[in-house]
């Protein structure tokens, strides 16, 4: 259940971010001041390496959730099929008395 909560936080996150982005990146300084230019770049290259550790951390925790999923469903599996067998086998054990 945690790890679900993780993954809808960082969608939400990502979203948010990407949404905000032109509040939060602003438009590229008119000027060729190199500082303005370095500032801007800096805070451009910060906010796409946050935005893609966000999605990069969606992605990995819902093949967690895939992985984890998967093996319950092959333990129920096997547990259905443990059924199976043994109501085929007492079936039989009854036909035969």
């Amino acid at each position: 259940m945690r790890l679900k909560t993780f993954v809808t936080a960082c969608v939400i996150a990502g979203v948010v971010l990407l949404l905000a982005s032109p509040w939060v990146l602003g438009s590229r300084p008119k000027s060729n001041d190199r500082q303005e230019l370095s500032r801007y770049g800096v805070r451009l290259s910060v906010f796409v390496m946050l935005s893609s550790i966000t999605w990069a951390a969606a992605g990995i925790g819902s093949l967690l959730i895939i992985r984890q999923t998967r093996r319950e469903f092959a333990e129920g599996k096997q547990e259905l099929l443990r059924e199976l067998i043994e109501g085929s086998l007492r079936d039989h054990e009854k036909r035969n008395r």
